[in-house]
Order: structure tokens, then sequence, then C-alpha cells
């Protein structure tokens, strides 16, 4: 299976005609028709089925298509960057949490576009809570992310900054002389803290709580 031959494809199952397709790609209808019967032989399964004039996708077609499209993108993706490396510019996507927009991620972008030879790169940001982010470093729609620690063995994480952690109550609330709250005591939640399932103090508050050394 080649790129050409999933291209052609996108095109004749977009246009659903043949001639059509071997037009806007600048080759003949024989050489179209032997690539498609080529990709279907090799795949061992009918992609197009006749319809009148033209042709239409079987639902194999219809599957096939769903990830010829994905590999045509990243191909595209591929491309761009290529682009942007061979211009000596570039452009890196971040993904980052609250806490850290008001200075950390605005501060170090800012050093880093102030050296000359990163003056060419752009940024494109993304905020969100650390599992979505984590999501699309792993998906690759991200270059990397800044976030909560998370138990993750398909992905690497290096710790950058620490930040205290607090709760704000009314003076009235039962912990607000405690000089300390734990997340978990006795092995139970402290009542009435509710933590987002997406949190992750909420995965950490889940766990036994650790002797000390």
């Amino acid at each position: 299976m080649t790129l050409n031959q999933i291209l052609y494809f996108r095109k004749v199952a977009r246009l659903e005609n043949y001639h059509q397709a071997a037009e806007e790609l600048y080759i003949s209808q024989p050489s179209l028709s032997r690539s498609m019967a080529a990709l279907e032989s090799e795949l061992g399964i009918t992609l197009f089925e006749k319809k009148g004039r033209g042709v239409v996708l079987t639902n194999a077609g219809r599957l096939f298509l769903e990830h010829a499209d994905r590999i045509a993108g990243d191909c595209d993706i591929a491309a761009g960057k290529m682009k942007e490396l061979a211009s000596g510019g570039g452009k890196i996507n971040i993904g980052y949490i609250f806490p850290l927009a008001g200075h950390y991620i605005p501060h170090n972008v800012r050093t880093f576009l102030d050296q000359e030879e990163n003056k060419n790169v752009a940024f494109s940001f993304w905020q969100n809570h650390t599992p979505a982010i984590a999501q699309k470093v792993k998906s690759g729609e991200l270059d990397l992310g800044f976030g909560g620690f998370l138990k993750r063995d398909d992905m690497e994480f290096f710790p950058l900054i620490q930040q205290p952690l607090v709760i704000v109550s009314p003076e009235q609330h039962p912990i607000a002389d405690e000089p300390e709250v734990p997340l978990v005591k006795d092995g139970v939640k402290v009542p009435p803290l509710t933590l987002r399932s997406f949190s992750v103090v909420s995965e950490f508050a889940h766990e036994p709580p650790r002797s000390s050394p």
C-alpha cells in the first residue's frame, strides 16, 4: 500500500466517480482503476461497488476512509512541521493548568523567545486540567504539558516546581482552627470536602496515608 493509493482512494470516495477523480488527480482512468484494484486485492476486501455510472463505498470502504483521512491528515501535519523546521521556525503546542497561567507559562515562554535562535518559533496554548492535558500529549495533539503529577506508566513526568496546597473555609467551619487538614483521615475523606473526579488531588486522596520515615 502506498500513500498515492490512499490519496487516490480518498478522491474516488469523495467524488464517487472514477472519471472525475482521474481528471482531478491528473492521471488516466485505467491507471486509477488499476491502483484501486491493487489496493482492494492487498486488503482482501471490496472498497467500492457500482451504482449507476458511478461508485459508492461499501461498509468496509467507509471504515477504511476514516483511517485514510487520518493518515492523510498526519502526513499534512508532518509536512507542515518539516517546512517550519526548514524555515528556521516551528510551532510548539503546550497545555497547562490554571495556576501556571499568571506567571510561570508567560515568563518562561518569553524567556525562550528572547533567545535569538528561537525568534521564529510560534506557540499555541491550551488550558485545562491535568488528565485532559496528559491525554492530548499522549495523542500527539500537544508537544508537552504542564500540570500535576499523574501515576502513568506510558508517560514521563519531570518535576519543575512545587506549590503549596491550601484550603479556604468559613471562619465558623470545624476545620478553620486546624493548622493542617489531611485529605484522608482513618481511610475516609475528611467531610465535607469534595474533590472533582478529574482532580489530581482526588487521585492521591484515595490512597492510604503514607507513614513518615
